[in-house]
């Protein structure tokens, strides 16, 4: 029954990624009740729980996913905080189910094997995406434009591809290296490792191969560790096998990168450090710090809080910081930013102290190569943690549930090292805190999560007819998901965008017109209740306001979202449209000059010429 603990587990990373990684609520959910199940599983039927946990690992993994989940809990947008509450819990009950049940190296090596073939299918989309430069994806779901000409598999983002090619292609890099295997089984991992780099590459992804680069400098230093032990064995063999794999990859990027564009010119991005959007998310996130530097904002909160202490010229919805220290700080506080280090810091030396461990045990006197499953999967978890802890500087993997999950999986390695069960005399540790601990991180992962998995659904379908142009399904679905989850903001906002749309392309008449406005006014009015500093929704509030005539309101609704979000030139353009419409033309312009100042948008510089050759001044 043990192998039915690892399917599941590797399932629920599976279905995680077939859902764009997780990246919206309604896809994480089936993933999410994988989980809880494979937790509730590993209780059931597993027994033995192999050797001692290392203690100050296992009281931060569990005090980290703890507080973010409490913290989540509280926050002042709930619905925006359900996304780090779901992954606290999922990455606990995935972290204890590998420290505290899955501690054979037979089971932790299968993982490795199984994550390399979720790796290839994610290459074959991948593969595709960038030859063909679209925005394709499976099951007809779309991503940004930004991406084309990069591969992302099953993800949303090609980075978080990056990511999970980083864990995994370190993972076979250590196997081939060094597990007990067949000659046949070293070559195969050998060529999952090639694989993962050459897939790196097509990411794209600068943060990928930075962090790839710390993960093989581990991976290289653990290896002569290794080898200073095992006297009598020659160094050309790992060294062999890791240079030539190296040698493949570079040649790899000079041959794919000059064939790409994309590449190339994400590759003088290194360079052109100015024209790195991270560099206008950044100093948002600091800001947001200062409002609450001990407990932060609250899970979500970057979004409304990126917006009002945007840079100008930053003209992007600032969803996430590309920096998951500075979105912990940000959102959590000093406590989060606190609980995160010391949680990647025990864990990186209990990965240490299980290496030095097996080092010793596993030398195996006389042998011609001292392999050991348990050591490489050792090495190759704390390779792993190296590398998405220097991703996680430029990126926000951490943010996405399916690699948040893969990570804690991994720490559950480092804080428990892998040991053969068969030979491990002696009863059943106990670890009944534990393992009841991890029944409840399921129990109300089940209970929080399954019962939206209707409104989410529908929320997302809502979003796709909207997206699509569909706008009598998109106000049917937004309505039937209302009646499934009445608390979720975005699904009154989905209906107040079908309904605007439908009154200003009506042919009824004006009276039909109005009527579809004050409709969208009144679900744009809900949503706002539920999430008040939402300035995008009131920006088209306040725009129906001025179609109406209601020129106070308008008014009012405009300076509430410019106090929201008072360095976004668009909005200013939008204001100004606003007071040109109203004959205020005097403060139309400075509103657009006020555009102009922040992001030189060529809108307000042709409002401005208009008013100047109607003799406005």
């Amino acid at each position: 029954m043990r192998w039915l603990v690892f399917f599941l587990a590797f399932a629920s990373v599976a279905v995680l990624q077939l859902g764009l990684g997780g990246a919206r609520l309604g896809f994480s959910l089936p993933g999410y009740a994988l989980l809880a199940l494979t937790s509730l599983a590993a209780i059931a039927f597993v027994r033995h729980a192999g050797s001692p946990t290392d203690r100050a690992a296992i009281i931060a993994g569990v005090g980290f996913f703890l507080y973010v989940a409490v913290r989540a809990w509280i926050s002042p947008v709930p619905w925006l905080a359900l996304s780090d509450l779901w992954t606290a819990l999922g990455a606990l009950a995935g972290y204890l189910v590998i420290a505290c049940h899955l501690t054979d190296p037979r089971e932790r090596l299968a993982l490795v094997f199984a994550l390399l073939a979720l790796a290839m299918f994610n290459l074959v989309v991948g593969a595709r995406q960038f030859a063909v430069g679209d925005d394709f994806m499976l099951f007809g779901w779309l991503r940004s434009e930004d991406y084309r000409g990069r591969a992302s598999g099953f993800f949303i983002c090609p980075n978080h591809l990056a990511g999970f090619l980083n864990v995994t292609g370190l993972f076979a890099l250590a196997a081939a290296t060094w597990a007990r295997v067949p000659a046949w089984t070293r070559l195969l991992l050998s060529f999952g490792a090639l694989v993962c780099l050459a897939g790196l590459i097509l990411t794209g992804s600068r943060g990928g191969l930075l962090s790839l680069a710390a993960g093989l400098a581990v991976t290289i230093w653990l290896t002569f560790r290794r080898l200073r032990l095992a006297r009598g064995t020659s160094p050309w063999r790992p060294a062999l096998l890791i240079a030539s794999l190296l040698a493949v990859a570079v040649a790899a990027i000079l041959v794919i990168g000059a064939q790409s564009e994309s590449l190339r010119r994400r590759a003088t991005l290194l360079l052109e450090s100015r024209q790195d959007i991270r560099l206008s998310l950044w100093p948002a996130a600091l800001e947001q710090a200062k409002v609450a530097p001990v407990f932060g904002t609250g899970a979500g909160t970057y979004l409304y809080y990126g917006r009002e202490f945007r840079q100008p010229g930053m003209e992007r919805d600032p969803v996430h910081v590309h920096n998951d220290y500075l979105h912990l700080v940000a959102e959590y506080g000093g406590v989060g930013l606190l609980g995160g280090l010391l949680f990647l810091g025990l864990h990186l030396r209990a990965g240490g102290r299980g290496f030095a461990r097996l080092n010793l045990r596993r030398l195996g006197g006389g042998a011609r190569w001292p392999a050991s499953t348990a050591l490489a999967i050792n090495m190759g978890a704390i390779a792993s943690a190296v590398a998405l802890a220097v991703h996680s500087v430029l990126d926000f993997n951490l943010h996405l549930p399916a690699n948040a999950v893969l990570l804690a999986m991994v720490a559950g390695m480092l804080a428990q090292p892998s040991v053969d069960l068969s030979s491990t005399p002696g009863p059943p540790r106990r670890q009944w805190p534990l393992r009841l601990l991890g029944a409840g991180a399921a129990v109300v992962l089940a209970a929080v999560a399954l019962p939206r998995w209707t409104g989410e659904r529908l929320a997302e379908e809502a979003r796709v007819a909207l997206r699509d142009g569909d706008l009598l399904s998109a106000t049917r679905l937004a309505r039937e998901g209302l009646e499934a989850e009445s608390q979720n903001p975005f699904l009154w906002f989905y209906l107040g965008e079908a309904r605007r749309r439908l009154g200003e392309q009506t042919k009824a008449g004006p009276e039909a017109a109005r009527s579809f406005a004050l409709g969208a006014a009144d679900a744009y009015q809900a949503s706002l209740f539920l999430f008040p500093r939402d300035s995008r929704t009131l920006i088209v509030l306040a725009w129906i306001w001025s179609v109406l005539g209601r020129t106070a309101e308008a008014d009012a609704t405009f300076i509430e979202a410019l106090e929201i979000d008072p360095r976004h030139a668009a909005l200013h353009v939008i204001f100004a449209h606003h007071l040109r419409r109203g004959g205020r033309l005097d403060e139309a312009r400075r509103e657009y000059q006020r555009a102009l100042d922040l992001a030189g948008l060529p809108a307000a510089q042709q409002a401005l010429d208009e008013l100047a050759r109607a003799g406005g001044r």
